[in-house]
């Protein structure tokens, strides 16, 4: 038997080093998930043309498992419905915004409050936008909800992908040893599919099965279909180095590890040595599509606008995270809380739920950028932002400006926070940062800083008692530099779990 080095012994835990990148980005067969074609749907055009510009100049080295087309072709009606719904609520919304205006107006009566005030005059202003804006809305352009070549996403993705598909599932046998192997995987938590199989079972869409050329698929099973067809191809066709490039970023995939945060270390070890030792693949890598696109920039010389990246990180976010997570349906609720019980039971003062000021906002919010991998604006008032990490967990968070050494809200952000959970938000974190504007490092010590937070944990710590086992509270101070226009932290601190 051949001597292996700890490197080829262990290759899932190693970095891949810049040679082998190069090698991969050279050499390499491109494989891509069902959700990277969906979500071509989502994006601007010029976006989706770009990407599909990048997968054309890949040529031979591109491929795809028979399941991923399988999948696509299923789904891709109802992305294309649900983009289509997107664009008639807008326009409804706008419809509903201006008939409010128009009937609050009429309710107060200005025209006789008020001899000054022309409310006709307004509203024509009003009904005048909306026009405009139902006018531009109208040039967006729907996709028929039919198998056209109409559609050029369709069109453009089965012309680069012909004769560089996977053939189907031999046999419905194959089929049930791959499910059989996904209930074992799913009980050990071995990926990959692990997660989807356990959710399924959990919902019971497992007992529903689906069919296409007379076999039957069950649900859940899909990435684990998706994964056995690349390991088969890799070890028929020699291929010796493996891109996967998909969008899906759950843990049976990706190795996520906490560290101030969520952080994506790489394809999980277990896939690596899978794939390695069943397929005889010397390098496995694993890119989600904003990550394609920067090295397809730097390994494909290839010119990828920051708009286009902008454009696939933020729809992968809002896609994967807002609509499909758990955790859409408590930001929605918030805007319940906020109305019915915050306002009225504690009564905090208005800017209280609207603290985040326009003096240096956009600073605090390009450091929160950096922080974490995606963050949203509030929408109603209850927290300033909703920031996300790579797991999918979501944090609120609140932001409030000081003129000067002044922490006094604190108090009443942990009631807020308290109350907030009680009323069923269950969120596992929270963040509040406390920006003092336009200070200097010298102007006030972290240590009176550090001392100020304590004291009102403190003072708090019999009411928070019960919480803490449930969720945790950073804290972090800072200040807005003058110089660099940069918000610097001053302190960190975490309490809670």
């Amino acid at each position: 038997m051949e001597n292996k080095t700890i490197k080829e012994m262990f290759k899932g835990f190693y970095q891949l080093s810049e040679e082998d990148f190069s090698e991969l980005w050279e050499h390499g067969t491109f494989v891509f998930d069902t959700n990277v074609l969906l979500n071509l749907y989502r994006y601007k055009n010029e976006t989706s043309t770009a990407i599909i510009e990048i997968i054309e100049n890949l040529g031979d080295r591109v491929w795809a498992p028979h399941h991923v087309l399988l999948e696509f072709h299923r789904n891709r009606l109802e992305v294309i419905a649900d983009q289509n719904r997107k664009v008639n609520d807008i326009k409804k919304n706008i419809e509903e915004s201006i008939k409010s205006i128009e009937n609050k107006s009429s309710e107060l009566q200005l025209e006789k409050r008020h001899n000054q005030i022309d409310p006709q005059a307004f509203l024509g202003k009003f009904r005048e936008l909306e026009k405009t804006v139902l006018e531009e809305l109208e040039k967006v352009s729907l996709r028929k909800l039919d198998n056209s070549f109409d559609d050029n996403i369709l069109a453009k993705i089965t012309e680069v992908f012909e004769g560089k598909v996977g053939q189907p599932p031999e046999s419905q046998k194959w089929l049930d040893a791959v499910f059989k192997d996904g209930d074992e995987r799913a009980e050990n938590e071995i990926p990959p599919s692990f997660k989807d199989i356990q959710k399924a079972k959990k919902s019971n869409t497992k007992s529903i099965p689906y069919t296409h050329n007379l076999l039957k698929y069950q649900h859940g099973y899909g990435d684990l279909i998706i994964w056995m067809q690349i390991i088969e191809h890799a070890k028929k066709e020699g291929k010796k180095n493996i891109v996967f490039i998909t969008d899906d970023k759950k843990e049976d995939w990706m190795q996520i590890i906490s560290s101030n945060g969520s952080k994506v270390i790489g394809p999980r070890p277990e896939l690596v040595s899978e794939i390695c030792n069943k397929a005889n693949v010397d390098k496995f890598h694993i890119y989600n599509t904003e990550s394609f696109l920067k090295f397809a920039e730097k390994y494909l010389q290839t010119e990828i606008k920051e708009a286009a990246i902008k454009d696939v990180k933020n729809t992968y976010y809002e896609n994967s995270l807002f609509e499909k997570n758990k955790y859409f349906d408590l930001i929605g609720e918030s805007t319940k809380v906020q109305d019915s019980t915050l306002v009225n039971q504690l009564n905090f003062p208005k800017e209280l739920f609207y603290s985040l000021s326009n003096r240096g906002s956009d600073i605090v919010e390009e450091w929160l950028e950096n922080k974490y991998s995606y963050i949203k604006k509030g929408s109603n008032g209850l927290y300033d932002f909703y920031g996300f990490y790579p797991n999918d967990s979501i944090i609120p968070i609140i932001i409030k400006f000081s003129t000067g050494l002044r922490l006094r809200d604190l108090p009443l952000i942990l009631e807020r926070l308290m109350l907030d959970y009680e009323n069923g938000n269950k969120f596992k974190k929270y963040h509040i940062v406390f920006v003092m504007n336009y200070f200097t490092n010298d102007s006030i010590g972290a240590d009176t800083i550090y001392s100020m937070i304590k004291k009102d944990i403190k003072k708090y710590n019999e009411k928070f008692e019960d919480y803490l086992f449930h969720f945790d509270i950073d804290i972090t101070v800072g200040f807005i530099d003058k110089e660099s226009k940069k918000f610097e932290t001053m302190i960190n601190y975490e309490f809670g779990i």
